[in-house]
């Protein structure tokens, strides 16, 4: 029976009987994987598989393990597995030589079918390339998709972040290990101090022996993509204009900063500077209404509305030529960032609440800008019951809440700080 054959059947038993074991799994299949050979010990490593299925910011901040990953083993065969809603963005990653996708939340929607749809890709694709190390960069949230999906690769060695790392935060946690334990050949625990997402990632690789020499986040776009953006904003935005690109979405509904302040602070930078500004709005489908709303009521030309109209690698592109990101804290901050954009962030945690395990809970010092020059604005205190809430970025309202006691003023004097423009004089 080969390894194909010895899945199927036992999802088989999933069905019948509506659970699975992970220890069962590893233990009736391991014999099968072995006896194929995908456990033959070996020195090389001639075949790399590195799984993220996350959204986009978190894609963002593992740009750099890619890039890293190549220069440690520049002739190996590199490929990745990602999240759908993130394929535009590894569509033109330099150091991937195949890329595949998988949905992460499957797994919770319909176990078998998951698992089916997981052995489909594996059976195909994943095991004729015999992965020799499969790395899950991966920290914080669910991560049994990616262990599982991990080990029916067929991978030799299989690397990423124990569940036991919470413990380093807060203790006495209740923690199931089942998935790592069966599935994965070595769990990482990292030291507490490391906090930032970006550096977790990088520290998964000092763990394996390889060197880190470029700590940087990356974004990839196609030339196509970089004209088209240029064409944009030449046919809207007069030679010597100042760019502000405008994040006004966020993942969640608490992360957006009310888009009627947004507009009493925008109408204070225009008629303070000298310079001419323009606002460029970037965004999805769900941030129509509040492009629309912005471009109406501001200065004719001041806002040139492309929510909805540029693709993700287009928006990638205008931000990196703009001379300023200003908005919400979300994925296209990072793509800010990682353009080396100067950045205005709007963050919904407290300051008061960064003290609470920082290191799960703490949104802007897991996610804060990295390595750019930036200027963030947070509320002082968390507002009524989110004061004494432990949950992940302090603040657990589903309507814009803490984030909405930073004040207009607030942004134009960071705009103040981080533009260096000369103001108007005053009458």
């Amino acid at each position: 029976m080969n390894v194909h054959e010895s899945v199927v059947q036992r999802l088989q038993t999933i069905r019948a009987a509506k659970r699975f074991n992970p220890q069962k799994w590893h233990d009736d299949l391991e014999p099968v994987f072995a006896e194929k050979g995908f456990r033959e010990p070996s020195d090389r490593i001639d075949n790399i598989l590195i799984i993220r299925l996350d959204v986009m910011g978190d894609m963002i901040l593992t740009s750099g393990v890619f890039r890293e990953v190549r220069r440690n083993y520049p002739e190996a065969h590199i490929a990745a597995i990602v999240g759908e809603p993130v394929l535009p963005l590894m569509e033109f990653c330099p150091y991937c030589d195949e890329l595949f996708t998988f949905d992460r939340r499957s797994l919770n929607n319909n176990l078998a079918e998951s698992i089916e749809q997981m052995e489909t890709l594996c059976e195909t694709h994943l095991r004729q390339r015999r992965y020799d190390l499969c790395l899950l960069p991966q920290w914080g949230d669910d991560r049994r998709t990616s262990q599982l999906l991990a080990y029916l690769s067929g991978a030799r060695e299989r690397v990423g972040y124990s569940e036991a790392s919470l413990e380093a935060y807060i203790d006495h946690l209740d923690i199931d290990t089942s998935f790592e334990t069966a599935f994965l050949t070595r769990s990482v625990v990292n030291p507490p101090e490391l906090i930032h997402e970006v550096v977790r990632n990088f520290y998964l690789l000092k763990i394996l022996g390889m060197t880190v020499k470029d700590s940087s986040t990356e974004i990839w776009m196609s030339e196509e993509d970089m004209e088209s953006a240029s064409a944009l904003l030449l046919s809207r935005v007069p030679e010597g204009c100042i760019v502000v690109a405008l994040g006004i979405g966020a993942g969640g509904a608490s992360r957006k900063y009310p888009i009627k302040k947004y507009l009493t602070a925008i109408r204070a930078i225009l008629e303070r500077y000298e310079a001419d500004i323009r606002f460029v709005i970037v965004g999805g489908k769900a941030e129509k209404e509040d492009g629309a709303y912005l471009a109406a009521n501001l200065p004719e030309g001041a806002a040139i509305n492309l929510v909805g109209k540029t693709t993700l690698r287009e928006s990638f592109a205008i931000i990196s030529l703009a001379s300023l990101y200003l908005g919400n804290d979300t994925g296209i901050m990072h793509a800010a960032a990682a353009a080396e954009t100067p950045i205005i962030a709007l963050y919904r945690e407290a300051e008061d609440k960064e003290r609470i395990a920082p290191g799960i809970l703490g949104e802007y010092a897991r996610f804060s800008p990295w390595r750019v020059r930036a200027e963030i604005l947070r509320p002082k205190h968390a507002l009524g019951a989110c004061a004494n809430a432990m949950t992940y970025g302090g603040c657990e309202a589903e309507v814009p809440h803490c984030i909405t006691q930073i004040t207009p003023e607030e942004i134009v004097a960071a705009f103040d700080r981080i533009s260096g423009l000369p103001k108007r004089e005053k009458a």
